[in-house]
């Protein structure tokens, strides 16, 4: 995977790309259908593995949008799942527990 990863975006572009990676990521609600009763939430487990590294890779571009994005309509809607909700906690903590350490190393 290049080194730039998500910095290599433009920034006028990087925020779509990013809010399209996460709800990505978020998947949808689960619990329906043959397979859906064992999977509380739907989302590609290949696709969020390759999320996840790209936003760690990157988290001080990255963080920023996560934020904004916490109040975008498509987030919000995907969120009144409780299980889609940890599913986005978790991605704002991994890019947040990545920035904490780095900025506690570099103190």
């Amino acid at each position: 995977m290049s080194s730039a990863g998500i910095t290599a975006i433009p920034d006028d572009v990087r925020g779509h790309v990013v809010k399209w990676l996460t709800l990505c990521y978020l998947g949808e609600p689960g619990g329906y259908g043959d397979y859906g009763r064992q999977r509380r939430v739907f989302y590609g487990n290949s696709a969020a593995a390759v999320i996840e590294e790209l936003f760690a890779a990157r988290r001080d571009a990255v963080r920023p949008v996560l934020d904004e994005l916490a109040n975008n309509t498509h987030i919000k809607r995907a969120c009144t799942n409780k299980d889609v909700a940890r599913r986005y906690q978790e991605l704002l903590d991994l890019v947040m527990r990545l920035s904490s350490a780095f900025e506690a190393h570099a103190a």
